[in-house]
């Protein structure tokens, strides 16, 4: 395997205009787990589940209920158990309608969670920014350094697997293909020696907007 150096100026501008780029990827991969959840047989098994205990748990508040007419107190409250179960028995019975009228809701939270992620996966650059990212990559191993002035310091090392998707500065790497949130980001120019590089090691690539493609 080749030795690979990389380098890249950093700036802040350089950042926004990334983040953007992460955040709408983000966006689209939390969105497709949240369909793959939806879809899998265990939400299913898990809505079922609650569906039967909460109607189960709603029979007896109100058998209950009807045993304690001498006890006004206790009878409030099963009737309020009861009220409680009655409401689990309504939302996990018209769950997909509840959660479609909420899908607004659930768009917009989508989009705080990933802007959430995109900021923290530039954090440290932003607070370091404006330094030079260099890359000292051997075989499946990355060296990290960050040069500012007369001074570079090692920020991390890490090795590079899992799926790639390729960006224009970057390249973001996830376990699989499946994975929301990145392990290895590496900032950089269009270099024709990362990329086969990369062939080399195997690294398939993941397309955007097509998550489960390489």
């Amino acid at each position: 395997m080749s030795h690979l150096q990389i380098s890249k100026h950093i700036s802040a501008d350089f950042l926004a205009e990334i983040e953007k780029d992460f955040e709408s990827i983000l966006v689209q991969r939390n969105a497709s787990l949240q369909n793959r959840v939806e879809k899998s047989k265990f939400y299913r098994l898990l809505n079922l589940s609650g569906l039967l205990l909460s109607g189960l748990g709603l029979l007896l508040s109100l058998l209950a209920a009807t045993m304690s007419f001498d006890q006004p107190k206790q009878m409030a409250h099963f009737a309020l158990f009861a009220l409680s179960f009655g409401l689990g028995v309504v939302v996990f019975a018209y769950q997909k309608r509840i959660f479609s009228r909420l899908s607004a809701l659930r768009i917009r939270l989508t989009n705080r969670i990933s802007k959430w992620m995109a900021h923290r996966m530039l954090a440290g650059a932003k607070q370091a920014a404006p330094y030079v990212a260099e890359y000292d990559v051997r075989c499946t191993s990355v060296m990290y350094y960050r040069t500012k002035g007369d001074t570079t310091k090692l920020a991390w090392t890490k090795s590079i697997n899992g799926r790639r998707m390729k960006g224009n500065g970057f390249s973001l790497f996830f376990k699989n293909e499946t994975t929301v949130y990145p392990h290895l980001l590496i900032l950089h120019d269009a270099s024709p020696g990362w990329d086969a590089h990369l062939e080399e090691l195997g690294i398939k690539r993941l397309l955007k907007g097509q998550e489960g493609n390489t």
